[in-house]
């Protein structure tokens, strides 16, 4: 196959001539100095190919690549692992913390693997056939989803619920999450894996990324979700298993909330969020902050 550029096509994109004549789309790569692509090894971008646009000194991580595959060489630490001499590991931040550095090679605990023990050994999941698992609704598009079993032994789920408009008989997608999103629940009778059947709708919109929380204290439940698409936090509680629910409280700024209820009664409730004073330099100024409440 040879790539060439064609009339009124627009760089990357050329005309792929093959045997026969026959044409398909092909892309050749900009010059380096067009579009600078480097291996990201930083924390849990490791092994990562981004596009290294940006004031000097912005991005870490190492090579001069010419399109967004690094040619290959960001999978598994291949270029920390020249810049160590050939090792794959220093120490035990090499194997993501969960495994030993044993002689240059990581040791992965029994639960990872992967060449920097960065891959989870998960079981493989039991499904009947296709769809006869997880939550798939005909209307609506989903985001997330807690789930929690209930004191009745079925399993609820809190999901992002993407609004479409009332006429549309299908799924819309996901573009319009920051002011059609709301939460939605939906019920499995038939174990964790579902399949999840809507419900009803918890919260209108706008309240999208729904965490549900049951408190050690007194069995409440709690659902923490976003307000707006920037936040702030809510909660709604229900003392009756989801049967009924409080009216909404904002409790914390921030967005995705997650919380750690306790049997005091206190819980601290982690976030993400944007605006972070974080050491140079940094592609991001993305966070995770906490708020500690004492009820």
């Amino acid at each position: 196959v040879i790539c060439r550029k064609i009339l009124g096509g627009q760089p990357p994109f050329c005309a792929s001539l093959q045997r026969g004549g026959a044409h398909a789309p092909c892309r050749v790569p900009r010059p380096p100095s067009a579009r600078p692509y480097r291996c990201d090894a930083q924390g849990g971008e490791r092994g990562a190919c981004v596009l290294a646009e940006g004031p000097p000194g912005q991005f870490k991580g190492g090579g001069n690549f010419v399109d967004e595959s690094c040619a290959g060489h960001c999978s598994n630490l291949d270029l920390p692992r020249v810049a160590r001499g050939g090792k794959a590991c220093a120490d035990e931040w090499d194997c993501s913390l969960a495994g030993l550095c044993v002689r240059g090679r990581c040791v992965c605990d029994a639960w990872t693997e992967g060449s920097d023990c960065s891959y989870l050994r998960l079981e493989p999941l039991e499904t009947a056939e296709a769809g006869a698992s997880g939550y798939l609704d005909e209307r609506h598009s989903s985001w997330g989803g807690s789930v929690l079993r209930g004191a009745d032994g079925r399993y609820v789920m809190y999901v992002s619920e993407i609004l479409c408009h009332e006429a549309s008989s299908s799924r819309c997608g996901l573009d319009n999450w920051q002011t059609r999103s709301r939460v939605a629940l939906a019920v499995s009778e038939g174990g964790v894996t579902g399949p999840y059947v809507r419900r009803a709708t918890v919260l209108t919109p706008e309240a999208h990324n729904p965490s549900l929380h049951v408190s050690p204290l007194d069995g409440s439940w709690h659902l923490y979700h976003i307000v707006g698409s920037a936040g702030p936090i809510g909660i709604i509680s229900s003392s009756d298993n989801g049967d009924t629910w409080t009216a909404p409280t904002t409790v914390s700024a921030g967005q995705n909330p997650s919380a750690v209820l306790r049997r005091d009664g206190s819980a601290t409730i982690y976030y993400r969020a944007d605006g972070g004073d974080l050491p140079s330099p940094t592609c991001s100024d993305e966070y995770v902050g906490r708020v500690e409440c004492a009820t």
